[in-house]
Protein backbone atom coordinates (compact mmCIF):
# COMPACT_ATOMS: atom_id res chain seq x y z
CA UNK A 1 0.00 0.00 0.00
CA UNK A 2 2.77 2.45 0.90
CA UNK A 3 4.51 1.79 -2.42
CA UNK A 4 1.41 2.74 -4.43
CA UNK A 5 0.74 6.49 -3.98
CA UNK A 6 -2.68 6.42 -5.69
CA UNK A 7 -3.90 3.52 -3.58
CA UNK A 8 -2.54 5.14 -0.41
CA UNK A 9 -4.21 8.49 -1.11
CA UNK A 10 -7.55 6.87 -1.92
CA UNK A 11 -7.27 4.77 1.24
CA UNK A 12 -6.71 7.92 3.29
CA UNK A 13 -9.70 9.58 1.63
CA UNK A 14 -12.02 6.64 2.28
CA UNK A 15 -10.71 6.38 5.85
CA UNK A 16 -11.43 10.06 6.46
CA UNK A 17 -14.97 9.70 5.13
CA UNK A 18 -15.72 6.66 7.28
CA UNK A 19 -14.14 8.38 10.27
CA UNK A 20 -16.41 11.41 9.79
CA UNK A 21 -19.42 9.13 9.38
CA UNK A 22 -18.62 7.30 12.62
CA UNK A 23 -17.94 10.62 14.33
CA UNK A 24 -21.53 11.67 13.60
CA UNK A 25 -22.76 8.68 15.61
CA UNK A 26 -21.19 10.31 18.64
CA UNK A 27 -21.61 14.00 17.80
CA UNK A 28 -25.27 14.07 16.72
CA UNK A 29 -26.86 12.62 19.88
CA UNK A 30 -24.46 14.18 22.39
CA UNK A 31 -23.61 17.61 20.96
CA UNK A 32 -25.24 18.80 17.74
CA UNK A 33 -28.86 17.77 18.27
CA UNK A 34 -28.83 16.32 21.79
CA UNK A 35 -27.20 18.89 24.05
CA UNK A 36 -27.39 21.98 21.82
CA UNK A 37 -30.91 21.44 20.42
CA UNK A 38 -32.47 19.62 23.36
CA UNK A 39 -33.42 16.49 21.43
CA UNK A 40 -34.25 13.42 23.51
CA UNK A 41 -32.93 9.96 22.70
CA UNK A 42 -35.66 9.12 20.18
CA UNK A 43 -35.41 12.47 18.42
CA UNK A 44 -31.61 12.26 18.28
CA UNK A 45 -31.93 8.91 16.57
CA UNK A 46 -34.11 10.47 13.89
CA UNK A 47 -31.34 12.99 13.16
CA UNK A 48 -29.66 10.28 11.07
CA UNK A 49 -32.61 10.06 8.67
CA UNK A 50 -30.96 12.54 6.29
CA UNK A 51 -27.82 10.44 5.96
CA UNK A 52 -29.96 7.35 5.36
CA UNK A 53 -32.00 9.09 2.66
CA UNK A 54 -28.81 10.20 0.92
CA UNK A 55 -27.45 6.66 0.95
CA UNK A 56 -30.71 5.26 -0.43
CA UNK A 57 -30.61 7.79 -3.27
CA UNK A 58 -27.00 6.81 -3.99
CA UNK A 59 -27.90 3.13 -4.20
CA UNK A 60 -31.01 3.81 -6.29
CA UNK A 61 -28.98 5.84 -8.81
CA UNK A 62 -26.44 3.08 -9.44
CA UNK A 63 -28.15 1.82 -12.64
CA UNK A 64 -27.56 5.27 -14.14
CA UNK A 65 -23.86 5.26 -13.23
CA UNK A 66 -23.44 1.73 -14.55
CA UNK A 67 -24.99 2.88 -17.81
CA UNK A 68 -22.63 5.87 -17.91
CA UNK A 69 -19.65 3.56 -17.44
CA UNK A 70 -20.79 1.01 -20.02
CA UNK A 71 -21.71 3.60 -22.64
CA UNK A 72 -18.45 5.40 -21.94
CA UNK A 73 -19.83 8.92 -21.77
CA UNK A 74 -16.59 10.30 -20.37
CA UNK A 75 -15.19 12.34 -23.30
CA UNK A 76 -11.51 11.60 -22.61
CA UNK A 77 -12.01 7.85 -22.43
CA UNK A 78 -14.32 7.94 -25.41
CA UNK A 79 -11.64 9.57 -27.54
CA UNK A 80 -9.02 7.15 -26.28
CA UNK A 81 -11.15 4.07 -26.96
CA UNK A 82 -12.07 5.26 -30.46
CA UNK A 83 -8.41 5.85 -31.24
CA UNK A 84 -7.51 2.35 -30.05
CA UNK A 85 -10.38 0.84 -32.01
CA UNK A 86 -9.27 2.60 -35.18
CA UNK A 87 -5.72 1.42 -34.59
CA UNK A 88 -6.92 -2.18 -34.20
CA UNK A 89 -8.92 -1.95 -37.42
CA UNK A 90 -5.93 -0.60 -39.28
CA UNK A 91 -3.80 -3.45 -37.97
CA UNK A 92 -6.38 -6.05 -39.00
CA UNK A 93 -7.35 -6.96 -35.42
CA UNK A 94 -11.00 -6.04 -35.64
CA UNK A 95 -12.21 -9.52 -34.71
CA UNK A 96 -9.53 -10.29 -32.15
CA UNK A 97 -10.73 -10.76 -28.58
CA UNK A 98 -7.59 -9.11 -27.24
CA UNK A 99 -8.51 -5.99 -29.18
CA UNK A 100 -11.92 -6.04 -27.54
CA UNK A 101 -10.26 -6.13 -24.13
CA UNK A 102 -8.14 -3.13 -25.09
CA UNK A 103 -11.29 -1.10 -25.65
CA UNK A 104 -12.42 -1.58 -22.05
CA UNK A 105 -12.40 1.74 -20.14
CA UNK A 106 -9.38 2.37 -17.97
CA UNK A 107 -9.64 2.03 -14.16
CA UNK A 108 -9.65 5.84 -13.88
CA UNK A 109 -13.08 5.84 -15.53
CA UNK A 110 -14.39 4.43 -12.24
CA UNK A 111 -13.47 7.70 -10.50
CA UNK A 112 -16.14 9.78 -12.25
CA UNK A 113 -18.73 8.96 -9.60
CA UNK A 114 -16.08 9.74 -6.98
CA UNK A 115 -15.67 13.25 -8.39
CA UNK A 116 -19.36 13.85 -7.81
CA UNK A 117 -19.15 12.28 -4.36
CA UNK A 118 -16.22 14.46 -3.30
CA UNK A 119 -18.14 17.61 -4.17
CA UNK A 120 -21.32 16.41 -2.43
CA UNK A 121 -19.54 15.45 0.80
CA UNK A 122 -17.73 18.78 1.05
CA UNK A 123 -20.85 20.75 0.16
CA UNK A 124 -22.93 18.86 2.72
CA UNK A 125 -20.39 19.35 5.51
CA UNK A 126 -19.99 23.08 4.90
CA UNK A 127 -23.77 23.45 4.69
CA UNK A 128 -24.13 21.56 7.96
CA UNK A 129 -21.36 23.51 9.69
CA UNK A 130 -22.84 26.95 9.03
CA UNK A 131 -26.49 26.10 9.68
CA UNK A 132 -26.15 24.63 13.17
CA UNK A 133 -26.56 27.89 15.20
CA UNK A 134 -29.75 28.07 17.30
CA UNK A 135 -31.25 30.82 15.16
CA UNK A 136 -31.62 28.40 12.25
CA UNK A 137 -34.34 25.75 12.28
CA UNK A 138 -33.06 22.23 13.04
CA UNK A 139 -34.40 20.86 9.76
CA UNK A 140 -31.87 22.92 7.75
CA UNK A 141 -28.71 21.20 9.08
CA UNK A 142 -30.53 17.89 8.94
CA UNK A 143 -31.17 18.42 5.23
CA UNK A 144 -27.44 19.04 4.81
CA UNK A 145 -26.77 15.44 5.81
CA UNK A 146 -28.55 14.19 2.66
CA UNK A 147 -25.79 15.22 0.20
CA UNK A 148 -23.23 14.04 2.75
CA UNK A 149 -24.71 10.53 2.85
CA UNK A 150 -25.09 10.53 -0.92
CA UNK A 151 -21.50 11.60 -1.47
CA UNK A 152 -20.06 9.09 0.98
CA UNK A 153 -21.61 6.16 -0.88
CA UNK A 154 -20.51 7.56 -4.26
CA UNK A 155 -16.96 7.95 -2.96
CA UNK A 156 -16.83 4.44 -1.49
CA UNK A 157 -18.15 2.85 -4.68
CA UNK A 158 -15.65 4.80 -6.76
CA UNK A 159 -12.67 3.93 -4.56
CA UNK A 160 -13.48 0.25 -4.19
CA UNK A 161 -14.22 -0.38 -7.88
CA UNK A 162 -11.08 1.53 -8.88
CA UNK A 163 -8.87 -0.50 -6.53
CA UNK A 164 -10.30 -3.80 -7.77
CA UNK A 165 -9.98 -2.74 -11.41
CA UNK A 166 -6.53 -1.14 -11.19
CA UNK A 167 -4.92 -3.80 -9.00
CA UNK A 168 -6.79 -6.77 -10.40
CA UNK A 169 -4.13 -9.44 -9.69
CA UNK A 170 -3.76 -8.10 -6.15
CA UNK A 171 -7.28 -6.82 -5.56
CA UNK A 172 -7.65 -8.69 -2.26
CA UNK A 173 -4.50 -7.07 -0.88
CA UNK A 174 -5.55 -3.63 -2.09
CA UNK A 175 -8.95 -3.97 -0.43
CA UNK A 176 -7.37 -5.33 2.75
CA UNK A 177 -5.15 -2.27 3.03
CA UNK A 178 -8.16 -0.04 2.45
CA UNK A 179 -10.19 -1.87 5.07
CA UNK A 180 -7.38 -1.63 7.63
CA UNK A 181 -7.03 2.13 7.25
CA UNK A 182 -10.78 2.72 7.25
CA UNK A 183 -11.20 0.67 10.41
CA UNK A 184 -8.41 2.56 12.16
CA UNK A 185 -9.98 5.95 11.40
CA UNK A 186 -13.45 4.69 12.28
CA UNK A 187 -12.17 3.58 15.68
CA UNK A 188 -10.29 6.83 16.40
CA UNK A 189 -12.73 9.53 15.25
CA UNK A 190 -15.53 8.85 17.77
CA UNK A 191 -12.97 9.12 20.56
CA UNK A 192 -11.94 12.63 19.53
CA UNK A 193 -15.49 13.77 18.80
CA UNK A 194 -16.45 15.17 22.21
CA UNK A 195 -13.13 16.93 22.98
CA UNK A 196 -13.07 18.46 19.50
CA UNK A 197 -16.65 19.74 19.65
CA UNK A 198 -16.15 21.08 23.18
CA UNK A 199 -12.99 22.95 22.21
CA UNK A 200 -13.96 24.21 18.74
CA UNK A 201 -17.74 24.33 18.97
CA UNK A 202 -20.14 22.76 16.52
CA UNK A 203 -19.43 25.23 13.71
CA UNK A 204 -15.66 25.11 14.14
CA UNK A 205 -15.39 21.33 14.51
CA UNK A 206 -17.66 20.57 11.56
CA UNK A 207 -15.95 23.29 9.51
CA UNK A 208 -12.61 21.59 10.21
CA UNK A 209 -13.97 18.28 8.93
CA UNK A 210 -15.37 20.04 5.86
CA UNK A 211 -11.97 21.62 5.23
CA UNK A 212 -10.25 18.23 5.42
CA UNK A 213 -12.80 16.86 2.99
CA UNK A 214 -12.16 19.80 0.65
CA UNK A 215 -8.44 19.00 0.67
CA UNK A 216 -9.30 15.50 -0.57
CA UNK A 217 -11.49 16.71 -3.44
CA UNK A 218 -8.73 16.68 -6.10
CA UNK A 219 -7.91 12.99 -5.46
CA UNK A 220 -10.51 11.39 -7.76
Amino acid sequence: MFYEPMALLLDIWSALLLGILYLTFEAFPTRVFGRDRGFNTQMSGLSFVGIGIGMIIAIASQPYWIKVYKEDRIPYWERKMRAEKQKCIEEGEKGDKSASRKREPEPEARLLIGMVGAVLVTFGLFWFAFTTPHGIHWVVPMLATVPFGLGVIYAFISIWTFLVHAYRPYAASAMAGNSFMRSAFAAAFPLISTPMYVRLGVVGATGLLAGLSALMMPLP
